[in-house]
């Protein structure tokens, strides 16, 4: 998981703690850092490689962040790492190496222009990986998981639903499915692919599955109404065709949720697309 030493990793570690069921699993903790007075020559480093004062600080708060995790979960494993560089690729570098089942990070920030961190795009992140990266929104609470919300397009999303087999252990969640009714037509592929995915759920899962046909004609504004509607605490995504709303300007459903949502997202690239 990638965290920025700030608020966000707090939420953050909980989300982890809570995945982690308190059971044995490793976990890798990832901050990039940019010092002023670094020479640019240091390409990587782990955790407690010396430096300025700064960096100093930093690799203290980022040892204090391991060992909480560390106590939180005892029968784990927790690795450090503390790199420089651009975040998108160093998160990608250690993906390369470790091969991580999740990726965990803080909800995407629009960065200043030419600004050192760049946008960490969620989407981008999981194409480029082949792996699920879940987005926790950057707030002062963490609720725990009631309500999961899983679109549904013209195929069987295989992928999302061994994922939603995994959060559905951990919790008691109750599991929306929605497809799209198109405003002038019917979709019954979508519909059909919609009622398979809900028969194999409810045959597999023991948690309450509920499924609804969202009208309009852009499904990840639609999705991201829904969602609100409902409460949702996490939203299971292919990433860019069902969370680009608008692809002239860019915009993501994270992008378009208010301020105080506390949906989490997870974007998960199908098997087809790997």
């Amino acid at each position: 998981m990638a965290i920025d030493l700030d608020i966000a990793t707090a939420l953050i570690i909980k989300q982890v703690i809570e995945l982690s069921g308190g059971g044995y699993t490793t976990i890798h903790l990832l901050h990039v850092y940019n010092l002023n007075n670094d020479t640019g020559k240091d390409n990587g480093s782990k955790e407690g490689t010396s430096g300025g004062p700064d960096k100093a600080d930093l690799v203290e708060k980022f040892k204090q962040w391991k060992m909480c995790l560390q106590e939180a979960i005892p029968a784990g494993k927790v690795k450090g790492y503390l790199l420089t560089g651009m975040v998108h690729q160093c998160i990608l570098e250690v993906a390369k190496d470790i091969k991580p089942q999740l990726i965990v990070i803080g909800k995407p920030e629009k960065a200043r222009r030419f600004s050192f961190y760049k946008s960490l795009n969620a989407d981008e992140l999981s194409r480029s990986s082949k792996c699920p990266v879940l987005s926790v929104m950057n707030k002062d609470w963490h609720n725990k998981t009631k309500t999961i919300l899983l679109p549904v397009r013209d195929f069987i999303p295989v992928r999302k639903i061994e994922l939603l087999a995994v959060f559905a252990k951990i919790y008691r969640a109750r599991i929306f499915l929605v497809a799209m009714q198109n405003n002038f037509f019917v979709r019954e592929k979508e519909q059909q692919v919609l009622l398979e995915t809900y028969r194999v759920l409810r045959n597999g899962l023991n948690n309450k599955v509920e499924y609804r046909l969202l009208k309009g004609n852009n499904f990840p504004r639609a999705i991201a109404t829904y969602a609100e509607e409902i409460a949702a605490d996490i939203l299971i995504v292919n990433p860019k065709t069902e969370t680009r709303v608008s692809s002239i300007f860019r915009t993501a459903i994270s992008d378009i949720l208010p301020t105080n949502s506390q949906l989490k997202i997870l974007s998960v690239v199908p098997y087809d697309d790997m």
